[in-house]
């Protein structure tokens, strides 16, 4: 048996504190510091374990995949379907591609190159296309590849390699430098986690918390990302950074839009994408999700995208059975709650509530334009909507490119916020690339007009008062 606890594996750290034990025996402990989690000792023949079995292991198995064929693309499509709308074409990499899925899914205008330990999953691979340039990302032959990759995947990969930091460090090595990394790490929340009871060949327990630490205090790279809840299972981090800062805030920034905005705006591949994550992945079966199907092509409905629906469908009904014994109950607690809503007490609470979101809303609005750092830019934005304000005909350009229920529902933490859409977009939300409506692209007009977006000027608002009239 091999120690692992000895260093922590991402901030170097040699305190730990128990975290929790796994179904087969193995003392998970956390460090202090940084609060990642990482077995306390394991088998030194690690890569034994990545054998052929590992992609048809049996379903009691609780390391690898009982039927990779059938299961594997649920896991990985909507990693291709973000890296199309992030990466048009260039040279992408899948760190433990397994049989190329992934990269296979991304369709023409790609070079494909795959790392992958099990050699027969990697003759697979290559079969389709995939140039195969390693069997581990610890190679140090990969050095020759440095700052050649556009984009870079890694779906359930970094848990495994016992150099959790070496790991992503060499990864992000390996891309230019305004290449994007798409990861996906599983999540610990509680030391009862199922990850505890599944995939017992993991090495690494993230948390939350350590991720973070990892590229704030660590990699000093930004990161955007977010929880995913896979139904009736567990927990994942899906994460995007990129060297260069500016590519960081335009992928992080899309990222969120598409994974929070009103599923109502989305259409073709950004559709596509959501319904990869939501329901694919997370089998997350809301009916707005559902509703996405009408945007699926022909070609979107592969075989294993069928066989997922099937077996969430045949889920879904077992769940349905078992709640039914529960209606009756539910209709009580029902009848309860309309009572309560009728009171005196219950309309005075929401009154007093509304109130205080508003004057929450209000603080933030004051905040950004009082905003220290962005003093000037406000101020001349703020007096370039004033001059807006007195010319009807301008003001109309304005009011035609800006709606603020698409605002609200594309951006939907400006609407928890409580912050004013019109506020919100002509001081801060520009900067991010964030639209006021479908028919006007901010960003697209700063890079057209750099005078504009070097000026710190919001480009609708010199849309309104001088473009449209050049």
């Amino acid at each position: 048996m091999k120690r692992y606890d000895s260093v922590c594996g991402i901030c170097g750290a040699r305190d730990f504190v128990p975290f929790g034990q796994r179904a087969d025996g193995v003392r998970v402990v956390q460090c202090a510091v940084c609060g990642h989690g990482i077995v306390e000792c394991f088998r030194e023949d690690v890569e034994s374990l990545y054998g052929d079995t590992y992609f048809s292991a049996s379903d009691e198995s609780a390391v690898g995949y009982s039927d990779y064929a059938s299961d594997g693309e649920e896991g990985v499509a909507w990693a291709a379907s973000l890296l199309r709308l992030l990466k048009p074409a260039g040279r992408v990499l899948d760190i433990g591609c397994a049989d190329g899925r992934a990269l296979q899914l991304l369709g023409s205008g790609y070079d494909c190159f795959g790392i992958e330990l099990n050699g027969m999953m990697a003759e697979q691979a290559a079969r389709t296309g995939v140039s195969m340039i390693a069997r581990d990302l610890l190679d140090i032959g990969l050095k020759t590849y440095a700052g050649y990759f556009d984009a870079i995947l890694a779906i359930a990969v970094f848990e495994h390699i016992s150099e959790f930091r070496e790991a992503f460090s060499t990864a992000i090595a390996l891309l230019k430098p305004d290449g994007i990394l798409i990861f996906e790490v599983p999540l610990i929340r509680s030391p009862g986690d199922i990850w505890y009871r599944s995939s017992l060949e993991h090495l690494h327990y993230p948390t939350e918390a350590s991720i973070e630490y990892l590229f704030r205090e660590i990699l000093c790279l930004p990161l955007t990302g977010s929880v995913v809840e896979v139904m009736d299972f567990g927990c994942t981090f899906v994460g995007i950074t990129s060297r260069d800062p500016e590519t960081a805030q335009r992928v992080g920034f899309e990222y969120r839009r598409l994974t929070t905005c009103d599923t109502s705006l989305l259409q073709g591949d950004e559709a596509l994408f959501r319904w990869n994550l939501d329901l694919m992945h997370a089998a997350q079966s809301r009916p707005e999700i559902l509703a996405l199907h009408r945007y699926l092509k022909p070609a979107d409905w592969t075989p294993a995208m069928l066989h997922r629906l099937f077996e969430l469908w045949a889920y879904r009904e077992e769940k349905l059975k078992s709640i039914t014994a529960y209606l009756p109950q539910i209709a009580t607690l029902e009848e309860t709650i309309a009572r309560m809503r009728a009171t005196r007490a219950w309309r005075t609470a929401e009154w007093t509530v509304s109130v205080l979101r508003h004057i929450a809303g209000g603080g933030r609005d004051l905040i950004m334009l009082a905003s220290p750092r962005r003093f000037w830019k406000n101020t001349r934005n703020l007096a370039l909507a004033l001059k807006l304000a007195v010319h009807r005909e301008r003001r109309a350009v304005w009011t035609s490119h800006f709606d603020p229920d698409y605002y609200r529902k594309a951006y939907q933490d400006v609407a928890r916020a409580g912050v004013h859409p019109a506020l919100h977009y002509l001081l801060l939300g520009y900067t991010e690339d964030r639209n006021p409506s479908p028919d006007f692209n901010s960003a697209f007009y700063r890079r057209r007009y750099p005078d504009v977006g070097g000026g710190g000027i919001n480009p609708l608002l010199h849309y309104a008062l001088f473009g449209s009239l050049e």
